[in-house]
């Protein structure tokens, strides 16, 4: 009798609960801009938080995604200015034509698209498919909640194979992708009084937290020098203050590619093989790795980067060695994707 008591007082008892029982589902109506026809819409930093966004149909509109995101898919949209926050995912803008997209995002994809221009930063090869005049150039952007919206994506700012796009499309013999000029600036304007507009963002390469790269298929003529930064971890600061000090040089500076990276101890033999105190401090923590090229490269990027956790390329000769060792590391990353 007493077991049974006991078993009829548990079949009373309220089911636990648990977090993932009673949290908030998210309304998809939120997360979709659909059908629009002119003006400026978007979402501000909190909006999205990491959930999967979908853009369609829309014509001569403004669409701003000032958070990060997991996946964004943009379909079916003409004469569109785009603005997209760090996505976690993969970025797909499929059968539109006109567009200009500024985009951030782990994999980014293009189909059926024409007259288009993107912006991008992106740690993996950009792909076209069935599209043509597709011009591409680097991510440009800042306002105050850009670089943790970048954490919370795992997007590096120093990770970026903008210029390395695959074209899949077959039975064309034309190219169907350019390159924008290097000092391209997004045109996307808010009126004043807006809530996008109070986001406070900028498109200027001199603010950009991203760094302004040429990449390696427009590299200009010049000296070149190697700029390592190691432990970054505690000199991420130091980092872009350096970026932009090479822009304010006269005549600027440019910077070819970087990557960041926890080196292997492989990629630290390639790289460091004839200076094991060097090696010692790359193996310690990640490293930022910059290509600079420009007149006086070496002079100049030795004169700013003063600090016993950077290296850089001490003589010309030197710097040509530097480089070609890098750029070797840089395919290698890019045919192991």
């Amino acid at each position: 009798m007493g077991c049974c008591h006991s078993a009829g007082n548990r079949q009373d008892l309220p089911k636990p609960q648990y977090s993932w029982d009673v949290r908030e589902k998210p309304d998809p109506t939120k997360y979709i801009i659909s059908g629009l026809e002119g003006g400026v819409v978007g979402r501000t930093p909190g909006e999205i938080r990491g959930e999967q966004f979908l853009i369609q149909n829309c014509k001569n509109c403004t669409i701003l995604l000032f958070d990060y995101s997991a996946t964004v898919t943009i379909d079916d949209c003409v004469d569109c200015v785009i603005f997209v926050g760090p996505c976690k995912g993969s970025v797909f803008v499929r059968d539109s034509t006109g567009c200009w997209c500024v985009v951030a995002a782990q994999q980014f994809r293009v189909r059926g698209c024409h007259h288009c221009k993107i912006q991008l930063i992106c740690p993996t090869q950009p792909i076209i498919e069935s599209s043509s005049d597709v011009a591409f150039g680097c991510f440009q952007c800042s306002y105050p909640q850009l670089r943790e919206q970048f954490k919370s994506a795992d997007l590096s700012l120093y990770c970026n194979q903008w210029s390395q796009i695959h074209d899949f499309t077959t039975g064309t013999e034309n190219c169907n992708w350019t390159l924008l000029p290097l000092e391209t600036v997004a045109s996307i304007n808010v009126l004043e009084g807006d809530t996008l507009a109070a986001v406070g963002a900028s498109y200027s390469p001199n603010s950009s937290i991203v760094p302004l790269t040429t990449g390696p298929r427009q590299k200009p003529s010049g000296e070149v020098s190697l700029v390592s930064f190691f432990e970054v971890d505690n000199a991420e600061e130091s980092v872009l203050q350096f970026v932009h000090q090479l822009r304010q040089q006269q005549p600027p500076l440019a910077l070819v590619q970087c990557a960041e990276a926890v080196l292997k101890k492989e990629d630290v033999t390639r790289l460091f093989a004839d200076d094991p105190a060097l090696s010692s401090k790359a193996l310690k923590g990640r490293c930022v790795l910059l290509e600079v090229c420009g007149e006086g490269a070496v002079k100049v990027c030795r004169r700013l980067g003063v600090r016993p956790d950077v290296y850089v390329s001490p003589t010309l000769q030197q710097g040509e060695l530097d480089v070609k060792t890098f750029e070797n590391y840089m395919a290698m990353r890019l045919t192991m994707q």
